[in-house]
């Protein structure tokens, strides 16, 4: 088995960037999901809340690219462009990202009105910075761990046999297959043979790093949006799943691709690399 592809969004539910490499923290691949585009809202009890959005309520954000540069990031939409400054001024607050809510870095000034003017509403942009601190538990780890603006885990792991075996299903019912870029991961592995077999995975060896392989990733509607556009491509993705991957556990609820997984050490990946199953477990309970 080998690394295939790797992928990094560094604005949180922004546009894929491929690499070739990446140096991979505990937070996951360097430069990704570090940034997210934020919404003040009041709270019923009227403290004000920058709560994320993603493509699930905003779809144009599919559109908006963020290419990290040496001083700072590049980021586009269509046709506008705006150069920002990692050493912009910063207020840090308080973000909301699902359940969790953390200090982060809120930049002033002009990328706000850019975005808000991209986006069309009223919009902040936040960064990782540098007193923020994301700890979080999981029902199937003992350990917390950290997370920067993803969902839920640092790194997202998909196999691509397991892609061709949705294909496949997608294919008989004369729809177009899917690409591998409506899951969203960082990290795909070709090589494995066998579909799901990711599922048996503990802990593997990508390159310098071992990772644990903590468990499915459950999906979502962000599966049926054309990832460069944002718009809705039918319901296909999740009816696939649904047929060959819905969850006959009651701890995870759902339909499953891909797997969640933790850094274990910091290191480097690159295309090409061998993958090595250090530990098995027992698969997750399809219905």
């Amino acid at each position: 088995m080998k690394l295939s592809s790797l992928h990094i969004y560094p604005v949180k539910s922004g546009r894929v960037i491929d690499v070739d490499s990446a140096d991979v923290e505990f937070l996951g691949l360097k430069h990704d999901r570090r940034w997210v585009v934020v919404e003040a809202i009041k709270a019923e009890d009227g403290k004000r809340v920058n709560r994320f959005i993603s493509q699930r309520t905003h779809p144009q954000l599919a559109q908006l690219k963020a290419l990290p540069t040496q001083n700072g990031l590049h980021l586009s939409l269509k046709d506008a462009h705006f150069d920002l400054n990692l050493e912009a001024s910063t207020t840090d607050q308080d973000v909301s990202v699902w359940s969790d809510e953390f200090p982060a870095a809120l930049y002033d000034g002009p990328i706000n009105q850019w975005l808000s003017e991209q986006l069309e509403g009223n919009f902040q942009l936040a960064s990782f910075g540098l007193i923020t601190q994301r700890r979080r538990k999981s029902f199937m780890r003992n350990e917390p761990f950290d997370v920067s603006f993803a969902d839920g885990y640092p790194v997202l792991i998909a196999a691509q046999a397991s892609l061709d075996a949705v294909n496949e299903y997608v294919t008989a019912n004369s729809e177009a297959a899917l690409p591998m870029s409506r899951f969203r991961p960082n990290v795909v592995i070709g090589g494995t043979g066998t579909p799901w077999i990711e599922d048996s995975w503990k802990r593997i060896k990508i390159g310098d790093v071992v990772f644990d392989c903590v468990k499915p990733c459950t999906r979502c509607i962000m599966t049926t949006l054309d990832p460069k556009s944002g718009e809705s491509r039918g319901n296909m993705s999740l009816e696939a799943l649904t047929h060959l991957r819905r969850s006959a556990d009651k701890r995870l609820k759902g339909v499953l691709f891909g797997v969640n997984a933790i850094p274990l050490n910091e290191g480097r990946v690159q295309q090409g690399d061998i993958v090595t199953v250090l530990e098995t477990q027992t698969p997750w309970k399809i219905a």
